[in-house]
């Protein structure tokens, strides 16, 4: 220790770290070391450096492989009395009669595993008071192993702690507690609570830390959703508390599956943000020297092992690539390494590049060819390749219910009762069965339900459209236009949706939202969802991808042209919830092969678009938090797309108050937005 800052041989290490429970969906909390190991491997791939052992003593074969394979580790008693909370009056750390148990406790960790190098500070235990009997538990330790520092979460800024180790800080109070001059380390004993679909601000988090000395780092809750095999209906299914026993034995439900990893070991969405926050290898690209600045972020190894791949993209496809083999750089310095092809100055197309950092050979169980940094750079701003618009005249049909709007081998038709918009037919075939109308919900992710969104917002999932006039006619250049007005909220607000139709059945959707009163704070997305005949399975997108992204996790999403089956872009969270989203979206298309489907292009803002086999009903059935599973879930007779203008973030403080920070949320103001449908030629 020195000042506020804690070093390890000398260094100022940052902690990049996790909070780990010894589970697995199988063995239940025995864990094999053939499971150890593969831990220790994804961690690794995650830029994951250091473990919390919460909130016990592990399986000592675990320390000898943490010393192995190199892992700072916080070694904790296995001490919690959370249900006593925190009063001195009551909690049973200031309470004498328990003193045995609690030095009992603490003794018998630090003796059985003081000569294990990979352990860098002893933890007397978790969320269990502070006085009396850690106040001797710590000075017993500091005598006994004078070489470590001691943490202890509920110590808060006492004495008896070395160092600051909150639980679930905001960035702004990390920042408020830097500015206002740290004594002591400050490292988050737990944060960024990954519970089902979040992580939103980790970038955010980390953004604090770098700036600040003696702002070191955390240990996200937690490593692994912690669910265990069921079988139900014949299917495998990851159960979770409320799945065994009858229907009134307590649990806390799914408040164990927040991890960085799936039960079986498959990577959350979210654990590929943790990989890019996490990377120690940093990138900048200096347009004028045609070259790329790598920055050595760790803090004892040079760079030797790694190799770098340099790609130029036009319009989201590679144009041009380049190799650059290792080279040594020493921990904690900066060099440059060549471009390798001239940088466009075409403004026509939009260029981007993307580098990559791969190990050359294999390390620490990771096989040659990892990925464990990457960054891209924009060379040119987006550009809308949205097809032209050509004015064409149309046959209109009408009746007192129904318009049909026609010409040669397209129709699409309008509720004339609703405003509602169906059978976008092309060439014999039904592209479109249902929309685009108003979305101003989602299915609720877990942080939602714990900030109480499903109480206070569960009135967006049907706004109470009322329509208040329809009218169509001809564009004055040639077209045709649909305009529906609407009036929601109970008269709060305001939604005018206009169609224009133009020649080969390409039709520009202009949404208006407009908000007029109330006491409406936020709104979870703008946007429009449809429905799709579901062999229209194959989706393919020019954004952000290939996983999931939100406006608050897509740090580690690369903007480009990807492409999947509609059903594998749900992530089966183990609860049921809000996923799928792709920001950034230039243009989406939904078809069968490459001749059937639909294209959305957007105009002049970037979209949110998905597609999912799934339902907002099947995803959110109830405002009440009820016993679900993504696995056993059915896909619905049709494919849900949605193209949003926005959509709020997905949180990443805790689970249990915290929305997404303010700059990620959807106020309620006025929007407008359009894009184009066109179907595939």
């Amino acid at each position: 220790m020195k000042g506020n800052q804690f070093l390890v041989n000398g260094k100022p290490v940052l902690f990049k770290g996790v909070n780990r429970h010894e589970s697995h969906p199988e063995t239940h909390h025995v864990v094999t070391e053939e499971q150890m190991l593969t831990d220790i491997r994804i961690m690794k791939e995650l830029n994951i450096n250091a473990v919390r052992l919460s909130h016990y003593p592990n399986d000592p074969r675990w320390y000898e492989l943490c010393d192995q394979y190199g892992f700072y580790v916080i070694d904790e008693a296995n001490i919690e009395s959370h249900g006593m909370y925190y009063d001195p009056e009551r909690t049973l750390g200031n309470d004498p009669e328990w003193e045995h148990a609690h030095m009992l406790r603490i003794k018998r960790m630090v003796e059985r595993d003081k000569n294990f190098p990979s352990i860098v500070a002893w933890s007397m235990g978790n969320e269990a008071g502070n006085g009396y009997n850690f106040y001797k538990a710590y000075n017993w330790i500091k005598a006994f192993d004078p070489t470590r520092p001691v943490q202890y979460e509920r110590s808060t800024t006492e004495w008896n702690t070395d160092i600051i180790v909150p639980q679930y800080p905001h960035p702004n109070t990390m920042k408020y507690y830097a500015e206002k001059g740290l004594e002591r380390p400050y490292i988050m004993s737990e944060y960024a609570h990954a519970m089902g679909n979040s992580m939103g601000n980790f970038k955010e988090y980390w953004e604090v830390i770098e700036e600040y000395d003696g702002l070191q780092g955390g240990y996200i809750w937690d490593w692994v959703d912690q669910g265990v095999y069921k079988e139900v209906d014949g299917k495998k299914i990851f159960s979770y508390g409320g799945d065994w026993g009858p229907e009134e034995t307590p649990s806390d439900n799914n408040f164990l599956v927040n991890g960085v990893i799936m039960p079986d070991r498959t990577w959350n969405p979210h654990a590929y943000e943790v990989r890019k926050v996490h990377q120690e290898i940093g990138f900048e690209f200096d347009t004028a020297d045609r070259s790329i600045e790598i920055t050595n972020k760790y803090f004892f190894r040079d760079l030797a092992n790694f190799k770098y791949e340099i790609d130029l993209l036009k319009n989201g496809e590679i144009v041009n690539s380049s190799n650059v083999a290792p080279i040594s750089l020493a921990a904690q310095n900066i060099t440059e390494i060549p471009l390798g092809f001239e940088v466009p100055t075409d403004t026509t197309a939009e260029f981007r590049l993307h580098i990559k950092a791969k190990l050359a050979s294999e390390e620490n169980l990771m096989e040659a060819g990892t990925l464990l940094a990457e960054d891209e750079f924009a060379i040119t701003e987006p550009v809308s390749t949205a097809p032209t618009l050509n004015s064409t005249t149309f046959n209109v049909e009408e009746t007192e219910e129904i318009l049909k709007i026609s010409k040669r081998r397209f129709s699409v038709k309008f509720d004339k009762k609703t405003g509602r918009f169906f059978d976008y037919e092309y060439k014999r075939d039904i592209l479109i069965e249902k929309g685009p109308e108003l979305s101003l919900f989602r299915p609720l992710v877990d942080n939602d339900f714990g900030a109480g969104l499903n109480r206070s917002l569960d009135y967006l999932k049907a706004p109470g459209l009322k329509i208040k006039n329809f009218t169509h006619e001809n564009l004055k250049g040639g077209g045709y236009i649909v305009e529906v007005y609407y009036s929601l909220l109970n008269g709060d607000a305001e939604f005018i949706q206009t169609f224009e139709l133009y020649d080969n059945a390409k039709i520009k959707v202009t949404n208006n939202f407009k908000a007029l009163g109330g006491d409406h704070k936020i709104l979870l997305k703008v946007g429009n969802s449809m429905q799709l005949p579901t062999e229209l399975e194959d989706f393919s997108w020019y954004g952000r991808g290939p996983w999931e992204s939100y406006a608050d996790r897509k740090f580690s999403a690369m903007v480009g042209v990807y492409k999947g089956l509609v059903k594998n872009q749900y992530h089966p969270y183990i609860r049921p919830q809000e996923s799928g989203n792709k920001t950034d979206v230039r243009w989406a298309t939904v078809s069968q092969g490459k001749k059937k489907g639909i294209k959305i292009d957007y105009i002049d803002k970037l979209l949110n678009v998905s597609a999912l086999p799934y339902s907002l009903e099947q995803l959110y059935p109830s405002a009440q938090k009820s016993q679900e599973h993504s696995r056993l879930l059915e896909e619905d007779d049709v494919v849900h797309l949605d193209v949003d203008f926005k959509q709020m973030g997905v949180a990443g403080i805790n689970s249990w108050g915290s929305l997404a920070l303010e700059k990620y949320r959807i106020p309620f103001q006025d929007y407008e937005y359009s894009y184009i449908i066109s179907p595939l030629e």
